[in-house]
């Protein structure tokens, strides 16, 4: 659906939350969209509004919060949804946690060599000398715990 609406002023983000409004995941499913023709039912239907609507394998993370306008007056309050579009781990190292209980989003990205994260290849480092390793000092319990916390991913 993306890549038949012109951007601006239509983003990602608002094209999801239209479906959302909209109530259906694939409007344009079979005929735009790859799938499989369903005869009983139509699967992409979205009867009751979601707390949470996910949609992977994007370009990078946005979120937002939208309030429901179909539901009735009195159950609105509670209608709210929260959209979360999450960007390809393999591309951009971006991890995102959702609390369940709050809504609340956060992102963790991750640094790996090779990869600087939003599609765009590290540039690699020069090489220099290699660095050795310390001296592990038996009797040492406190360097011993620091060492097993210290993670690089470098």
């Amino acid at each position: 659906m993306f890549k038949y609406l012109p951007t601006p002023p239509h983003t990602r983000l608002s094209i999801l939350e239209s479906t959302l409004k909209w109530r259906h995941m694939a409007p344009t499913a079979p005929d735009t969209l790859w799938c499989h023709p369903y005869f009983g039912g139509d699967p992409f239907i979205i009867t009751e509004t979601p707390d949470l609507y996910i949609v992977g394998n994007q370009k990078r993370f946005a979120t937002k919060i939208v309030v429901d306008e179909h539901e009735n007056e009195e159950e609105r309050s509670n209608a709210r949804c929260r959209v979360v579009m999450v960007p390809e781990f393999a591309r951009t190292g971006v991890l995102v946690l959702v609390n369940l209980r709050s809504l609340d989003v956060k992102t963790v990205t991750f640094a790996v060599q090779g990869m600087a994260g939003a599609g765009e290849e590290a540039p690699k480092p020069e090489p220099g000398p290699t660095p050795s390793p310390a001296l592990h000092d038996p009797s040492s319990a406190e360097h011993e715990h620091r060492s097993s916390l210290n993670y690089d991913f470098l």
